[in-house]
């Protein structure tokens, strides 16, 4: 996939992922071996290595992973750069200082119990020249490897990203990936094989990486099931995931179908290990509609990775994994394009996940947000923050918005608490996508669903301001601070507590409970939406998936 410069802020590899695919006659398949996201920060500035820590790169911060984790995801794609693990040369030593930080994340991912996938993101260069010498690249992949043999819940994805590099080449260094790892000692790891051409699942076939790599060996394993050929996939009219239309509704299958041909046919098994598209319509049923074909072909597609979350990430409510659709695919170009991180970047980034309370998006809404958004990055160039007097006073006013926002919230709280609705409410929450397992009835009542929905609007804020103080007080930057003093009181105040609460809008329309679920990463890849129908609780009921009832 060939990528241009331009960013395009208005397309969210999460919002694509949100739909849900409906129907409950759709085909289930065997759960997924792997349900993952990429997690970006240690390959950026890659014009400037090594680079500072906080400054060109930086590590996906672990709060995040950790909700990410217990929203169902299993296997977190860690990027990183060749150069700065081992930088005079590929049979070089490892430089400790950068080492560490990835080792410190790998273990706190793996120490959980998920995978850790180490993607050196280089796309088979070296320095910015094609690395020639599968001596060479065996021998820096044997250095790391050995760092790591005896964790086998870490993954080793040879290189990101392959291009117009001779298929011979691309062979000859995946062999010499896998040959060196094994020979440091880590055998019983799983090897992520990715082909020529940006991997991309399309033109497998068609750009040679399906015959260049279908012959690939492992000697700790001669049935090679401890190798996976990892393929990439963007739903545009290039691939390259520059644009935010789709070429059709129907693409995302379409485009895997080749793919998956290989796979069966040479009895291999694959991951995708991105996959984006626009926050459109038409881009979210061509993304549903991949997702589906992984599932109903789950015997060769071992799981589905969105493309990349913001980066700098660390505030991702467990209600909503995000409801905007702004910064992903600006912020994954940046990545893929020798990208550096910006107060501008961290702004856009911070914007999406600092504070989203669990309510329905409309594009009204997501208009707002982004010309906002868009608004205040170009002010905040503006403001003077060297001046002591202009930065306290963009931290006093961060901090009284968010001192509003818990008063709003305390006020809420001491509504539902005085109507303590005992309502029952049934409905039905959806298995996750690839599961075997049916939906799962939930009985609660009006008063226990609308205190935990705002036990998770005060979770947000906190993981915010959290991550606010990380950027502002580690990190040392500023222009967030405008933003985030305008985007989560707006998010507030459109909440459905609030409206319900606050305003006095009936609990009707989108504002009926169960509240619809905003477009956001986890629920795109469940099976269905949430059901309130009576047909859909009473065969629950009958089938005996019954929760306890909460109040």
């Amino acid at each position: 996939m060939k990528f241009s410069n331009v960013a395009l802020g208005a397309a969210s590899v999460a919002s694509v992922l949100a739909a849900p695919i409906d129907g409950a006659k759709e085909k289930r398949a065997g759960k997924f071996e792997f349900l993952g996201v990429n997690e970006s920060g240690g390959e950026f500035g890659q014009n400037t290595l090594p680079g500072r820590l906080g400054k060109e790169y930086t590590w996906p911060n672990k709060t995040a992973i950790g909700t990410l984790r217990s929203q169902g995801l299993n296997t977190f794609r860690i990027g990183t750069m060749m150069e700065r693990i081992i930088p005079d040369k590929l049979t070089g030593a490892i430089n400790e200082t950068y080492f560490s930080g990835l080792d410190d994340l790998v273990k706190d991912v793996t120490s959980k119990g998920s995978y850790a996938v180490i993607d050196p993101h280089n796309y088979g260069r070296y320095y910015g020249k094609i690395i020639t010498s599968s001596t060479d690249f065996g021998a820096w992949w044997k250095t790391v490897a050995a760092r790591f043999k005896d964790n086998d819940k870490v993954i080793f994805d040879t290189n990101n990203e392959y291009h117009d590099m001779e298929n011979s080449l691309v062979k000859d260094l995946n062999q010499a990936a896998i040959d060196n790892i094994r020979a440091a000692g880590a055998t019983k790891q799983k090897i992520w094989i990715e082909g020529n051409s940006y991997s991309g699942a399309w033109h497998w076939i068609e750009s040679g990486s399906g015959d260049a790599l279908k012959d690939l060996t492992d000697p700790a394993d001669a049935t090679g099931k401890l190798l996976y050929y990892e393929m990439h996939q963007y739903l545009d009219t290039d691939g390259s995931g520059t644009n935010e239309a789709c070429v059709s509704s129907t693409i995302g299958a379409e485009r895997l179908a080749v793919a998956t041909k290989w796979l069966k046919d040479n009895n291999k098994q694959g991951v995708l290990g991105e996959i984006g598209a626009g926050a459109n319509e038409q881009c979210q049923t061509a993304v549903k509609g991949a997702l589906q074909h992984l599932a109903d072909n789950s015997e060769q597609w071992k799981g589905p990775f969105s493309a990349h979350p913001p980066r700098f990430h660390g505030s991702i409510p467990s209600s909503s994994i995000p409801t905007e659709p702004i910064p992903f695919s600006g912020l994954r170009q940046i990545n893929r394009h020798n990208g550096q991180p910006s107060d501008s970047l961290l702004a856009h980034s911070a914007a999406v996940h600092h504070h989203v309370v669990p309510t329905p998006s409309t594009d009204n809404a997501r208009s707002t947000n982004l010309i906002i958004m868009l608004g205040m990055v170009q002010v905040s160039r503006k403001v003077p923050f060297d001046d002591p007097n202009v930065l306290n006073l963009c931290r006093a006013g961060y901090i009284a918005s968010n001192l509003i926002i818990a008063i709003i919230y305390l006020y809420v709280q001491a509504k539902i608490n005085k109507k303590k609705d005992l309502t029952t409410l049934k409905y039905v929450e959806p298995a996750p996508m690839g599961s075997s397992e049916e939906g799962k009835l939930v009985t609660t009542t009006i008063h226990a669903y609308d205190t935990t929905q705002l036990r998770a609007a005060f979770r947000s804020q906190a993981m915010g301001i959290a991550m606010m103080g990380f950027m502002h007080i580690y990190m040392k930057y500023t222009n967030p601070l405008l933003i985030q003093s305008i985007i989560p009181l707006k998010g507030a105040l459109e909440s459905n507590l609030v409206k319900i609460h606050v305003f006095g809008h009936p609990a009707s329309g989108d504002l009926k409970r169960p509240f619809k679920a905003a477009a956001g990463l986890m629920q795109g890849l469940q099976g269905g939406s949430v059901q309130n129908d009576k047909k859909a609780i009473e065969t629950a009921e009958r089938a005996g998936r019954g929760g306890a009832k909460e109040e």
